[in-house]
């Protein structure tokens, strides 16, 4: 991140929203210290943990440089080999689940097969062979057996494979066709995933079983700490992110916390099994805020597909968001380096559809 943000300030566009963020990060951090509900070693550890995906977006987006033929060509080739390095990988996790053994392999797995089948599609001549390609990478994620991605796969099927016959994209996104077309994909979504929904959300905050019971006890925490910090969040380094539990955060004595398997002193083996409670930290207004950043991509999206028929764009945007919100309710991928390459990757796809833009006015 370091060396992006270096080339951004020597290279860089100085774009408006890039420094808005540094203000608006920069507030949070000051109330952070002020407020110190840990060490500031924690909080400025945090600080830079949470605002990397952001910071890494912004860069790649801003930075003057687009790939060329050739290197296309050599990331799909990349991806491609990537893949069926894959393969034996995903069939020795499913031979230890045949054992009932631990499961080798964690969402990091999921996380590059969909990274990979995104990338490769994109960058690809895009043909109907490409995206069966692209398609049989994807579905190397199965092999994690991890159900959340069932419901992330869904929505590609349907957005890949379905939209010109389901959704006008380059009508009104709000007409009555589109938003049922979306409300099918999102109720799918939650059909296919719904049984770890339950498992966690359901079982685990009645039956106090082990890792089970950490995740809903964050949501939990969340919910008290936006009571008693409403507006700016509680700050850096105080919940439901690795720094809170390496620097034992008070708030969890505080709120109770202390006594649950995962999140004890010492033994915070799930302290950042999920993202969107250390929202928390930032309160009502950064939620907003975080809230914001994403709406302003959809609609850069949508913008581009009504005037100038980029449908892809608009595609990849919503399965990235899909994505993000998928991998947000139970794993922190978004501050983790899988985050920040997808967060990279669509900095490549706006940056890419400005460039297509601006050749045609």
């Amino acid at each position: 991140m370091g060396i992006l943000l270096i080339e951004w300030i020597f290279q860089g566009k100085k774009s408006k929203e890039f420094i808005f963020f540094f203000c608006i990060a920069l507030m949070f951090l000051a109330n952070s210290l002020i407020s110190a509900n840990n060490i500031t070693k924690a909080i400025i550890m945090d600080f830079v943990i949470q605002c990397k995906p952001f910071v890494a977006f912004y860069c790649v987006y801003n930075l003057p440089f687009i790939f060329s033929e050739s290197e296309k060509k050599k990331l799909c080739r990349m991806c491609i080999i990537m893949a069926l390095l894959m393969i034996p990988i995903g069939i020795y996790n499913l031979s230890l689940n045949w054992q009932n053994t631990s499961i080798f392999i964690h969402t990091g797995f999921v996380s590059m097969s969909v990274i990979l089948s995104l990338v490769y599609y994109y960058f690809s001549q895009r043909q109907k062979k490409n995206l069966v390609i692209a398609t049989l990478i994807l579905t190397l994620g199965f092999l994690s057996l991890r159900s959340k991605f069932f419901g992330f796969y869904v929505v590609y099927i349907c957005i890949m494979f379905f939209e010109k016959k389901l959704l006008r994209l380059r009508g009104n996104i709000f007409k009555f066709r589109n938003l049922l077309f979306l409300a099918v994909v999102v109720s799918l979504a939650i059909y296919f995933s719904w049984e770890k929904i339950y498992y966690y959300f359901y079982i685990g905050g009645i039956q106090a079983q082990e890792e089970i019971m950490a995740r809903p006890m964050l949501y939990y925490g969340m919910v008290q700490i936006l009571k008693d910090y409403p507006l700016l969040g509680s700050g850096f380094g105080t919940f439901a992110t690795y720094v809170s539990g390496q620097y034992y955060s008070p708030l969890y004595a505080r709120y109770g916390l202390d006594g649950t398997f995962g999140l004890m002193k010492g033994a915070s083996y799930f302290m950042s099994d999920t993202f969107f409670p250390a929202l928390s930290q930032v309160g009502l207004i950064g939620i907003f805020f975080y809230v914001k950043f994403w709406r302003k991509r959809f609609q850069d999206g949508h913008i581009v597909v009504q005037r100038f028929g980029d449908v892809l764009t608009f595609k990849y945007i919503i399965l990235i968001i899909s994505f993000f919100f998928i991998e947000s309710i139970a794993d922190s991928t978004f501050t983790h380096n899988r985050g920040m390459v997808m967060m990279m990757f669509l900095a490549i796809v706006l940056k890419n559809s400005r460039y297509q833009v601006g050749r045609h006015l």
